[in-house]
């Protein structure tokens, strides 16, 4: 069986961070378990905030 949920909050990511410590630490907040076996989908947006390689387009020049 197949089944997804997603975690509340995690969206709210502005700046660069632990993205483990916080994925950690809503996923513990929502009383949130991973089993064995169970696949976690992290974004490569998400990913991209947490590690700080953001563009802001309103700052940038075009090009």
């Amino acid at each position: 069986m197949i089944s997804t949920e997603g975690l509340n909050g995690v969206s709210q990511l502005k700046k660069q961070c632990d993205l483990g410590k916080m994925l950690l630490d809503t996923m513990n907040s929502q009383k949130f378990d991973l089993k064995d076996g169970d696949i976690l989908c992290i974004s490569s947006k998400l990913c991209s905030i947490a590690s700080g390689n953001i563009v802001d387009l309103k700052k940038s020049r075009a090009i």
